[in-house]
Order: structure tokens, then C-alpha cells, then sequence
């Protein structure tokens, strides 16, 4: 239990950014990880066909003792039926696993498949009728939902120290890489953690590291940042120095920013552990609020929604007999990495990243891959790729 003194920081720090009254620091804390919920994740609703996965607690008498507690998490399955002005909600089936989850439920694209984190370091895929497809052990409880990619079967699990990409096979998964977030020089004594859930890009994945202060069992977040990881391999491309934690999610804009919710809890520990004199490390305020980070070489954005707009194409060609629907996905998706191209062909021109006439030569192969789209056939920007890796110089 922490000390008074320290609780009383971190309650007024708290409270320069939300409402507190009524709640002490370690309700806030319980709330965030699910400690003594039966609902502590949002549940997940297949659009095909309306279901709602929801991760909870199990009912009572599944641990073998009726004692209005539950030692297990489940994983429910609810249809909706209309009944008059109301609908009825029917549980079809659920699945429960030990100890609970912190895991909030994701869908492959067509519903066909749960995926869901136990609190012993499982990824769980499971089908339509809760029974488990595979189950596969990561480095770590996985925090937060897991990232499901549109393609190639990649399934992506944060877990307190890293992210894992793993591929879904089918019948079994395998890992395929685990990210090595050592991005800080850091002093005596401070480790490296992952912070948020992974966010699934064209061609990388966008992470939140933080460096922590451990005591005990707790970590305490003396700073963090954002970067991103390349998809194929899991090394680190790019990181920029940030500050405050999130429990949120991280979100992309069209020109490739990265926008992030500022909340802080446990960096306001660190903070108070510091101005109290219990820790050496300095530690800057909490600032709470949103933060942006935005691209540097808006001539790269250009290159990497030009190359990765190719590579949809590739696949798009490759599936056109076997699956359309897929096809017609792809050729939206090229269309607007192709958009994003032009934008960013737009900002590399105005900062000098791009001459005018790299930019007439990239806008003319972006028009006539547009035209494509527009009559109806699969855009082809591999000639566009070749040019904007021609352009980018290192």
C-alpha cells in the first residue's frame, strides 16, 4: 500500500485533469485493470451479422465453488432477437479461462474468429460456437485488445514488455517476430516497457515505449514516446521523445500523423515519488491533454503509401479470381494510400523535399493510377514506387 503522502500527490495531480471527488487513486487504478468488475473491457460486435463478444467474468459455480466470487474470465457470445420495440439479448455460447482478462475482444475482418487474452500470457483464438482454434503463449499477459490485420493472418499482442506478431495459420498460430523497443539511453536503474496497443499501419506498426522506475511489483513511467516498427521485420524505423502514458488508443490521420491521448497514471507516481524526495530521477509535471507527432520527410510518407499501394496491387492481381470481395477491399485501400501520396507529394513540395518537377512526374503517375480506379480495374502504382524511391535520398 502506498503511503499517504504519496496517495495525497498523486490525487492532487490527478485532479488538475479530471473530476475526482469521490474517487481515491486506487479505485482509478482498480477500474483501469479490471480488478473487481464483472465488465472491464468494451465488447465487440460483428458486423455481419450483429453478434456481441463480450469479456467478463464467469459465472460463479464454473470454479467449482458457489461463493459469489468468480475465479474466471469467459468470453461470451450474445445474439439479438427483435421482440416487439425491445430486443432480447440470448447468450449462445461462452468460453472461460483462468483468472480473468485484460483483454478487450477482437474480430477478424468477416467474424469468423475471436481473439482474446487469458491473464497467464495466452492468445486465444476462438470460433463461432466458443470452441478454441489454437492456443498460443506469448511473453506476457496481453494488455488492452489485440490488433487484427485486414491481411496475411497477422494478429498483433502487447504484453507489459513488448509487441508480438503473430500469424494466424488457420488451425495453429506461430510467432512470427517480437519487437525489441530498446529506444532509450537509459541510467541505472529505469527499464524500457511497452505502453499501448499496437496500431496496425500499411507497412509499420505504431507503438507507445515508456521508461519506468520498478518498485516491487509496480512501475512507475518517468517518460515515454511514439514510434513506429517495421511491419515485416519488428525493428524499430522511427521514435520521437514524448512524455505522459495512455490507457487510450492511438489514432492515424490522413497525412500520417499520430494523435494520442495524454493519460497519465502512473507517470503522476513517478512525479510525486521524485518531488518527495524518494527517487533521484528527475521527473517532469504530467501534462495530460492531446498530443500529435507528425512526419519529418513528407517525401518517405510519399514513398511508403506509393510502395505500399504496389503491394496491395500485387495482391489484389494475385486474388482477383480467387476471392473479388478481397479485391474490391485492396483496390480502396490503393486508392487511398494513393491519396495520401498526393497529399503527401503536396507538404514535400512546400518544404523543399520535392522539386517541381519530381512533383509533376509523381502527380502524373498518381492521375493515371486514380483513372484506373475510377474505370473500374486495379490500380498498378508500381511505376510510382520505383520514382518515389528514386526521389528519396538518404
Amino acid at each position: 500500500m502506498a503511503p499517504p503522502v504519496l496517495l495525497s500527490c498523486v490525487q492532487s495531480q490527478l485532479s488538475l485533469f479530471m473530476d475526482t471527488a469521490g474517487l481515491t487513486v486506487q479505485q482509478l487504478v482498480d477500474i483501469l485493470l479490471g480488478n473487481g468488475v464483472e465488465v472491464a473491457n468494451f465488447f465487440s460486435i460483428d458486423p455481419a451479422t450483429g453478434r456481441l463478444w463480450v469479456g467478463a467474468t464467469a459465472p460463479d459455480a464454473e470454479d467449482g465453488t458457489v461463493d459469489g466470487v468468480s475465479a474466471l474470465g469467459a468470453l461470451y457470445a450474445l445474439d439479438l432477437s427483435r421482440n416487439g420495440p425491445a430486443w432480447d439479448v440470448t447468450e449462445t455460447c461462452h468460453r472461460s479461462f483462468v483468472g480473468g482478462s485484460a483483454s478487450t475482444v477482437a474480430l477478424r475482418r468477416d467474424g469468423s474468429r475471436a481473439y482474446v487474452g487469458d491473464n497467464v500470457g495466452n492468445l486465444i483464438a476462438i470460433d463461432g460456437t466458443c470452441t478454441d482454434v489454437w492456443t498460443l503463449a506469448v511473453g506476457g499477459q496481453i494488455t488492452g485488445s489485440v490488433g487484427v490485420a485486414a491481411d496475411n493472418g497477422e494478429v498483433y499482442a502487447s504484453t507489459a514488455t513488448s509487441i508480438y506478431q503473430v500469424i494466424d495459420y488457420g488451425p495453429t498460430a506461430d510467432v512470427a517476430w517480437t519487437a525489441n523497443l530498446d529506444v532509450f539511453d537509459l541510467p541505472a536503474g529505469l527499464q524500457t516497457f511497452n505502453q499501448d496497443l499496437a496500431g496496425i499501419g500499411a507497412n509499420s506498426i505504431a507503438f507507445q515505449a515508456g521508461a519506468a522506475i520498478v518498485l516491487g511489483a509496480q512501475r512507475f513511467t518517468v517518460t515515454t514516446g511514439m514510434g513506429l516498427l517495421d511491419r515485416g521485420t519488428g525493428q524499430v524505423r522511427s521514435f520521437a521523445a514524448g512524455l505522459d502514458e495512455t490507457v487510450a488508443v492511438m489514432s492515424t490521420g490522413p497525412d500520417g500523423a499520430l494523435y494520442i491521448g495524454n493519460s497519465a497514471i502512473r507517470h503522476p507516481f513517478a512525479y510525486c515519488l521524485n518531488q518527495l524526495g524518494l527517487i533521484a530521477t528527475p521527473v517532469a509535471a504530467p501534462i495530460g491533454g492531446i498530443r500529435k507527432y507528425t512526419p519529418q520527410r513528407w517525401d518517405l510518407l510519399l514513398r511508403d503509401a506509393a510502395c505500399a499501394a504496389s503491394d496491395r496491387s500485387k495482391n489484389a492481381i494475385r486474388q482477383r479470381r480467387v476471392c473479388p470481395l478481397s479485391v474490391e477491399a485492396d483496390r480502396v485501400q490503393i486508392a487511398e494510400l494513393l491519396r495520401q501520396a498526393s497529399s503527401a507529394a503536396r507538404s514535400a513540395f512546400a518544404t523543399g523535399d520535392l522539386t517541381a518537377l519530381e512533383r509533376a512526374k509523381v502527380d502524373r503517375r498518381i492521375a493515371q493510377d486514380l483513372t484506373r480506379f475510377t474505370n473500374g480495374r486495379i490500380p498498378k502504382p508500381k511505376s510510382l514506387c520505383r520514382l518515389a524511391e528514386k526521389i528519396v535520398a538518404f
